[in-house]
């Protein structure tokens, strides 16, 4: 039997055809956006991948493609591409085409990241030449993790001043796992006082007021250009989960405000040194009589 095979479960179809399956079953569910980076991953994924069917594909044809794939761009990351094609792979199991599925290693687990980490004194350069909105946007990505998306699609009903906390609900999280996130000071100050006029029911409407904003862009960009800083609006979320791993005890806490994943906090933020790790069997150590 062939490396490829698995056994009985050898019927499934062509790898284009189950992605075409796998995106039907995604796209009542994601943002356009969301969708869209589906299709880039297919889009690295089917040039290799195109000439098995699904059932077909294992660990030893990832660790190929993994390689093939940094001959040709050494610096790609894998993980967006990873997570697509063990959805689909999970699919294919549901669908009974595969008994087991693959595991699938994240070649980019222990490499350092090429986002920013924006330091003080910039975050305080974009703030002073920031406008109303884009200012309590980036104190709530930089000060509470959120996404952009998140940000601007927050509607009133999902603030609530008294608990001091807001609710990401599912249909406008990336993970569609809806959340809490509790509001920090600066931006329940801001809150509270942008609270008092009248605004809709969204927190950052359009200009006909009848929905929230798609983007804020044009406001970020010319706020980088007069503010001399470079960087993405993403990087604020990546710098304050970064921080909030350094100094929260608890990586799931972090993970469950921010909205992520172990998996992606431990690809991403979190890096255990050696010397930590030897400590972790030590707390459970038997006294000697």
């Amino acid at each position: 039997m062939g490396a490829g095979k698995r056994g009985s479960h050898s019927g499934g179809p062509s790898f284009a055809t189950a992605a075409e399956l796998y995106q039907k079953s995604k796209k009542p569910f994601l943002r356009k956006r969301s969708f869209n980076c589906i299709q880039t991953d297919l889009n690295h994924l089917n040039p290799y991948f195109g000439k098995f069917t699904i059932d077909q594909i294992n660990e030893i044809h990832w660790a190929k493609f993994v390689l093939h794939k940094r001959e040709k761009t050494p610096d790609f990351r894998f993980f967006n591409s990873r997570k697509t094609l063990v959805g689909m792979l999970r699919m294919s199991q549901r669908m009974e085409w595969q008994r087991t599925l693959p595991k699938l290693e994240n070649p980019d687990l222990g490499k350092p990241t090429a986002w920013k980490i924006y330091q003080l004194a910039e975050i305080h350069a974009l703030l002073s030449e920031a406008s109303g909105d884009l200012y309590l946007q980036i104190i709530m990505a930089y000060e509470m993790g959120m996404r952009r998306g998140e940000i601007l699609s927050l509607a009133w009903a999902d603030i609530d001043l008294k608990s001091q906390c807001l609710r990401v609900i599912t249909e406008k999280s990336k993970t569609k796992k809806a959340r809490l996130v509790p509001i920090s000071r600066n931006v329940f100050r801001l809150l509270k006082r942008r609270a008092k006029l009248p605004s809709g029911p969204y927190l950052f409407p359009s200009p006909s007021g009848k929905n929230h904003v798609s983007h804020n862009f044009t406001a970020w960009r010319a706020a980088q250009r007069r503010a001399g800083v470079r960087g993405r609006f993403h990087d604020l979320r990546h710098t304050a989960l970064t921080r909030m791993f350094e100094r929260v005890g608890n990586p799931a806490l972090v993970c469950e405000v921010g909205g992520l994943s172990m998996e992606t906090a431990q690809a991403r933020y979190i890096h255990f040194e050696p010397r930590a790790l030897r400590r972790v069997p030590n707390h459970l150590r038997l006294k000697k009589k």
